[in-house]
């Protein structure tokens, strides 16, 4: 904690336990630990003046604690849910680690790199490629610097012709040398990812339509035309250097890791913020209680942060999405550790991308059951209705007998998963100070990326560090 009258650089400071209990869980290779969130009494923390608070525990706000404990800065981190993570969390029913939403780990984000343990994440790669479906049937898309084993059977199927093929090997050659900096500045987010795909690489419309588009969509919730071309090429290059995983332990284990590095009681949890007065001075809390602060840090999605400042943050238009589970018993119809795609369009279906978890981490399905992960984009959907479209899909795919043994386990309707990339060049241009003791931080001030709001975070700590100081 800083001390009164003069400011103390003790440099990074990551002691302390987070209370939680640890869980053995198997994974891809050999068995991780997985914290679960035991909360912390609100009645058993003194609830006066501290300087600085964190509003929201999302993977942003405990980025934005990190960076303040590395300065010796402990701040008070409120979180209105049961359990870290806001976006990025696991249920575990009967077995199975249901994600809240689809999610895969990109190990190459550098913000994530800094201040994550991968080796403690036990992560388990996806196969580089994906399965499209294309007519009645599936076709295999691979990575060809990667695994050239396979260029004879890409070059054999229908997924684009044999230009595209080229034009994609090239394109995945110069990503390797594409600048991280440039491609997250404000200036680099001109042009739309359609007209990238089409006008600059010289895509077919068959290429875009049945590759490029179910696989960006699935990661951005949008269509191409709504896609900053940047931050295709940002995603693009990851992927190039790095192979999408699953963390052993759901995709919850990273902001649990994250959390378990802060001071015991340093997060409230079951603690929303009714109110921010004085200029951010004073806090209203769920509770009746009201918490006196030097600076506060929103670090809600873009909703909560504009409720919580009466609309001076502007939240942008979000991104929906539905996430189906369902159990399947004995092994899944595909085998391959692969991500399947829509390459048919809307027309076949909801079904915007599939994935079987266990086929990447074992840990995500019981032993004997599997595990299916299904992802509509896109929101006005009712959940029943939702379901029979799906599986009426899915029996084209697969076969009734094959689907009729699936049982659904529970469906995640996602309403404001992601922030539209619409002005995203405004935001970021944007600081992290709303006011001289307000700052802002989150996923919707950033990239709409786990890298972006890492980034965020880190970015409105080192503000109040500077505001600390002077």
């Amino acid at each position: 904690m800083m001390l009164s009258g003069s400011v103390m650089f003790v440099g990074p400071v990551w002691g302390g336990k987070w209370q939680g209990w640890d869980q053995k869980v198997e994974g891809c290779v050999g068995v991780v630990n997985k914290r679960r969130v035991r909360p912390v009494a609100v009645s058993t923390i003194s609830l006066s003046s501290v300087d600085v608070v964190v509003v929201g525990a999302g993977v942003s706000g405990l980025a934005a604690a990190h960076e303040l404990l590395r300065y010796g800065v402990v701040p008070r981190v409120l979180e209105a849910q049961d359990g870290v993570g806001g976006r990025m969390r696991t249920d575990v029913v009967d077995g199975f680690q249901l994600d809240r939403g689809f999610h895969v780990f990109i190990p190459g984000y550098p913000k994530q790199k800094q201040i994550l343990d991968y080796s403690a994440l036990n992560l388990c790669p996806f196969e580089p490629g994906a399965l499209v479906r294309d007519g009645s049937n599936f076709f295999r898309v691979s990575d060809p610097l990667r695994r050239p084993e396979r260029i004879p059977e890409s070059l054999a199927n229908p997924i684009g012709s044999f230009t595209d093929k080229l034009r994609l090997g090239l394109l995945r050659w110069q990503a390797l040398g594409w600048s991280v900096d440039n491609l997250t500045k404000p200036q680099a987010q001109r042009d739309h990812t359609e007209y990238f795909l089409r006008e600059v690489c010289g895509f077919s419309d068959s290429m875009i339509l049945k590759f490029f588009t179910p696989f960006y969509r699935g990661i951005f919730l949008a269509e191409l035309s709504e896609q900053s071309s940047a931050m295709f090429r940002f995603l693009f290059k990851m992927f190039a250097e790095s192979d999408g995983s699953l963390p052993a332990g759901g995709i919850g284990s990273v902001a649990a890791q994250m959390a378990a590095n802060l001071p015991e009681g340093a997060i409230e949890l079951n603690t929303s913020v009714t109110g921010i007065d004085n200029g951010g001075c004073h806090l209203k809390l769920n509770s009746g209680q009201a918490l006196t602060t030097k600076f506060t840090i929103i670090a809600t999605d873009g909703p909560e942060a504009s409720r919580l400042t009466f609309g001076r943050i502007r939240a942008p238009e979000g991104r929906s999405s539905t996430c189906l589970y369902f159990s399947i018993p004995g092994t899944p119809p595909i085998s391959d550790p692969l991500l399947l795609l829509n390459g048919n369009g809307i027309a076949d279906g909801p079904i915007n991308n599939i994935c079987f978890p266990n086929n990447i981490a074992p840990s995500y399905a019981p032993r004997g059951q599997s595990l299916a992960s299904i992802t509509v984009t896109g929101d006005g959907f009712q959940e029943s209705a939702i379901e029979q479209d799906v599986r009426a899909q899915l029996v084209r795919w697969f076969g009734h007998d094959e689907v009729s043994q699936w049982d659904l386990i529970r469906t995640y309707q996602i309403r404001h998963a992601q922030p539209s990339q619409r002005a995203l060049a405004q935001r970021l241009a944007q600081g992290p100070a709303l006011e001289e003791r307000v700052f802002v931080c989150g996923d919707h001030w950033s990239t709409p990326t786990v890298n972006g709001a890492i980034d965020a975070g880190q970015s409105a700590a080192r503000a109040v560090i500077a505001a600390l100081a002077n």
